[in-house]
């Protein structure tokens, strides 16, 4: 993608997304540029593309349609991963297009998430739930009391860009020991955590995790490749949390 920073006024911008009230919200922003919403999947939705040079999408509305699209001179998506677009750029593109993506404001949501499902874990909320459809009162279940609280917990981050410092600083204010695993041998984010360490350690950091956090989007095949040969012998581990494809192992 073209990497040259050149200052253009953006006088129209083609939405492709599926975020409720999106052109509305921009168009109170900025009233100087007009704003043309292309409905996904509607009638024409490609003619309609065709004719931009800038488009705001998500990774799976307009990215779909790059290949018919040698018009477009900017393309900045909704979303900070970018994995499954970059291989719909055409070669072309790649030296006459400007992509961009939406980053460094994830980190609160993502960091909700994670501290959610621990909790959500640890007090065995579904098993509360189901419960409560049978409408039964588990007082054996009760009496054990056996979940445990935050600052007994240690928590491990693969990665500690924007989300994982966040993640980090949310984990630490309640308590919890994080273990922070990065590229380099030494970090300026090292402050964030309580241990840091690279890849070349992490048996040892995951023999000393209960809940580890992956949501590196840089060749993730490899992390699990790599992180399925050390979970053979690890039997502490209660959770993983996968925040770049919101699942857990």
């Amino acid at each position: 993608m073209a990497a040259a920073c050149i200052r253009k006024t953006v006088k129209a911008v083609h939405i492709s997304s599926v975020i409720p009230g999106l052109v509305n919200d921009l168009s109170k922003r900025c009233p100087h540029v007009k704003f043309i919403n292309v409905p996904v999947g509607c009638s024409g939705e490609v003619e309609k593309l065709q004719e931009a040079k800038v488009i705001l999408a998500d990774p799976d509305t307009a990215p779909r349609h790059l290949s018919k699209l040698p018009e477009l001179e900017w393309l900045q998506l909704t979303w900070a991963g970018i994995d499954g677009v970059v291989e719909r750029v055409t070669p072309q593109q790649k030296s006459s297009m400007m992509f961009t993506r939406f980053g460094g404001v994830f980190g609160p949501a993502m960091a909700q998430y994670v501290v959610g499902h621990i909790v959500s874990w640890e007090r065995e909320f579904r098993k509360m739930w189901s419960d409560q459809q049978e409408c039964k009162w588990d007082e054996e279940w009760r009496q054990i009391g056996k979940y445990r609280v935050m600052p007994k917990l240690t928590i491990g981050i693969l990665g500690l860009g924007d989300i994982g410092q966040t993640i980090a600083k949310a984990c630490r204010a309640l308590g919890m020991t994080v273990w922070g695993v990065g590229r380099r041998d030494k970090s300026d984010r090292q402050d964030f955590v309580d241990h840091y360490t690279t890849l070349s350690r992490l048996p040892e950091v995951l023999q000393s995790c209960d809940y580890f956090v992956i949501y590196c989007q840089v060749h993730l095949p490899l992390n699990i490749s790599y992180l399925e040969v050390h979970l053979r012998v690890v039997k502490t581990i209660a959770l993983f949390l996968l925040t770049l494809v919101e699942g857990i192992l």
